[in-house]
């Protein structure tokens, strides 16, 4: 069975923005060829609080979400995701994090998921957090805290 496909949060605007450039590639990239596809419920929380700021947003892109959820489901936050994001916040606890980028990376760490993200920070950021490795798309390496990142900046 292939390995879950969890998006990221720049990942899922893009898809929701019919006026993107890289809305094609992406979706032909990732969702095309995906058969399990998945959200972070915490990527979940931040679109949904995107739709309560914005009217436009919940106007225009939150039918479009709502689609995108049916084939791509927000996936529960459980007490491996929490335990496997103590270990990343102490691995990295050195450099700035964004709490919302560990969580989302201790989640498709957990769920043995490869991360599709643009974010080259939350890349640069997480491929140095030891026992963990973080690849870029490009290259694979093998071991128990491994979560295979796309990148597409």
């Amino acid at each position: 069975m292939k390995r879950p496909v969890m998006l990221d949060n720049n990942v899922v605007a893009v898809l929701l923005d019919i006026k993107h450039p890289e809305r094609a590639d992406v979706y032909e990239r990732v969702v095309l060829p995906s058969v399990n596809l998945c959200l972070s419920v915490v990527v979940h929380t931040e679109q949904m609080f995107g739709f309560a700021k914005s009217r436009v947003a919940r106007k225009w892109r939150l039918p479009s979400y709502h689609e995108l959820l049916e084939f791509c489901p927000a996936v529960a936050w459980d007490i491996h995701a929490a335990e496997t994001y103590a270990l990343l916040r102490h691995a990295v606890s050195s450099k700035p994090m964004s709490t919302h980028d560990g969580l989302i990376v201790a989640h498709a760490l957990a769920r043995d998921a490869v991360l599709v993200t643009m974010d080259r920070n939350l890349i640069l950021s997480y491929q140095t957090a030891e026992p963990f490795t973080l690849t870029d798309g490009r290259n694979s390496h093998g071991g128990d805290h491994v979560v295979h990142v796309e990148d597409f900046s």
